[in-house]
């Protein structure tokens, strides 16, 4: 009767923990949330509301999966049925498909990781067109065995890029073409106009394993966006009061109407270092970028005296990100030192002829002068 009823409880145990970490299906119907925070187990995930994992959960499915809401609105306070992943991971060891006929999204941030293995069917983006289909792989990896990404049915991947070490980066083990337009290749993606860099972000860069053989990757990289290499050259004299300041723009990606180079002017440093965009005295105004415009310029000769210390900053603002102050730059306006000007004008002309003779009966120069 002991041993009995030793082996019912531990049976009974061993059922309960079990239980705990795998079961038949994860269903996370539309106006719902699961969140997963440990070691979760199913046969496969179906997801229609909000799937959330965070950085210390850990999901496995072993059959098919998906992402597919039903067109409405409200999935578990998303918009979209999607699966976010905060840090955690989720392994997939069939294949994968984001919309069956509906919206589906997938966000991967702080390092998470999406893995999409054992299948050769990978990853179906969308499986069938209907509804709106994202990607955004903030900071982490999304890896599959291949993709099949069908832009022309409303799907979209964005990169982004936290910092150097901490990017989105999506990697294809096999980018061959598989039937009819499907296409594997990240290149293709971003050429066809549905891979796309975040703002502040530049790219995307695409490698490839042993040629390719091996599948590749794709990232995003950061923008340095400060400006640099100033004309005049900083700490430069004897600049003419004519001169058009000229600089290296900052990285800004691709052109866009709305980036613009704000520039700040003045005698002092402080004051120059200090400026905002509502310090008119300051602010020198803005130099749209324009879609065509690359070389940066700006005629500075309009305020300029002679013999005088300037100081300039320029701040980079690509459209959608944030400014990037510039550093501040000086240089002083002046001349070659030449013979007969007597004004220091930079010019011999009447004017310092009339000085000479103005003061011709009052000063004498003599040889033992000089």
């Amino acid at each position: 009767m002991y041993k009995k009823l030793m082996f019912l409880i531990s049976f009974v145990c061993l059922l309960g923990l079990s239980a705990s970490v795998s079961a038949d299906a994860l269903k996370v119907d539309w106006g719902t949330t699961h969140t997963v925070t440990g070691y979760e187990e199913y046969d496969y995930v179906e997801v229609e509301g909000l799937l959330i994992i965070e950085s210390t959960g850990e999901l496995v499915a072993n059959g098919e999966s998906r992402i597919d809401g039903d067109g409405g609105d409200g999935g578990g306070g998303s918009e979209y049925a999607e699966m976010i992943i905060n840090g955690g991971s989720f392994i997939c060891n069939d294949r994968f498909n984001i919309g069956c006929d509906h919206d589906g999204r997938l966000t991967i941030n702080d390092g998470g990781s999406f893995l999409q293995q054992d299948n050769s069917d990978g990853f179906k983006f969308p499986d069938n067109s209907g509804g709106e289909h994202r990607i955004f792989i903030n900071s982490g990896t999304l890896e599959c065995y291949r993709m099949e990404f069908k832009g022309e049915r409303d799907a979209e991947m964005y990169l982004g890029c936290d910092s150097p070490t901490n990017m989105g980066k999506v990697i294809v083990n096999n980018i061959e073409y598989g039937p009819g337009d499907y296409k594997h290749d990240p290149q293709e993606w971003y050429n066809d106009g549905y891979l796309f860099c975040q703002g502040g972000c530049a790219g995307p860069t695409v490698n490839y394993f042993n040629g390719g053989d091996d599948g590749g990757e794709a990232f995003c990289f950061e923008l340095s966006p400060e400006a640099s290499s100033p004309d005049p050259a900083d700490g430069e004299d004897g600049i003419p009061v004519g001169v058009v300041c000229t600089w290296t723009a900052g990285d800004m990606g691709d052109p866009h109407v709305g980036d613009k180079h704000y520039l700040f002017f003045g005698t002092g440093w402080d004051d120059v270092n200090d400026a905002g965009l509502l310090d008119p005295e300051r602010c020198a105004g803005f130099k749209p970028v324009g879609l065509e415009e690359l070389d940066p310029d700006v005629d500075c000769s309009c305020t300029l005296v002679l013999w005088t210390n300037y100081y300039w900053r320029i701040d980079e603002k690509p459209f959608g990100c944030d400014t990037a102050k510039g550093n501040v730059w000086t240089f002083t306006t002046g001349c070659a030192i030449m013979p007969g000007d007597i004004n220091l004008d930079c010019v011999v002309d009447g004017t310092d002829y009339a000085m000479l003779a103005d003061d011709w009966m009052s000063v004498s120069f003599f040889p033992d002068d000089f």
